[in-house]
């Protein structure tokens, strides 16, 4: 098995850093939440998309992949989403948008790495607004759908 960083630092062959380690939703297993650092994660304006249409499948608080998978597979353009799941980082095509608990645990362990701005998460709060992270202080609130903002992609490491 991998070695496994501490929280906050590189992970070797994992292209980015370690945010710790998350349960699992819906029965799955726990995963280490790796946060995208190279420039192609990181993206300082970008819309979620789909402003005044309720997309099933992408309200999980806490899996990420399972909103991104669905906002992808939706027909509707979610711009947020589509950049996250483009992402490519040393051969590693699983990036996604993170959930709102995924942020969560990212700005417990990991503020530092992140601007202090508002950051897209993948769950979706109504069909007008998703849910975002703001990095100065750790609020969450709900933004609309239609308005550009931060976001940075993530991936997962299952032990």
């Amino acid at each position: 098995m991998q070695k496994i960083p501490a929280i906050g630092h590189s992970w070797k062959n994992q292209s980015g850093v370690n945010a710790g380690l998350m349960r699992g939703a819906h029965g799955k297993p726990d995963y280490f939440l790796i946060i995208a650092m190279d420039d192609a994660g990181k993206n300082s304006s970008v819309e979620w998309g789909g402003y005044k249409t309720e997309t099933a499948g992408a309200n999980c608080e806490f899996d990420g992949l399972e909103n991104t998978i669905a906002l992808l597979q939706s027909g509707i353009i979610h711009p947020a989403a589509k950049w996250a799941a483009g992402v490519i980082i040393e051969d590693h095509k699983d990036f996604y948008l993170p959930s709102r608990r995924e942020q969560s645990l990212m700005y417990a362990n990991c503020p530092e790495l992140f601007e202090e701005a508002w950051y897209w998460s993948s769950t979706q709060g109504s069909a007008r607004c998703a849910w975002l992270q703001f990095f100065e202080d750790g609020h969450q609130g709900l933004g609309n759908k239609d308005y550009n903002d931060a976001a940075r992609a993530v991936r997962r490491y299952y032990p």
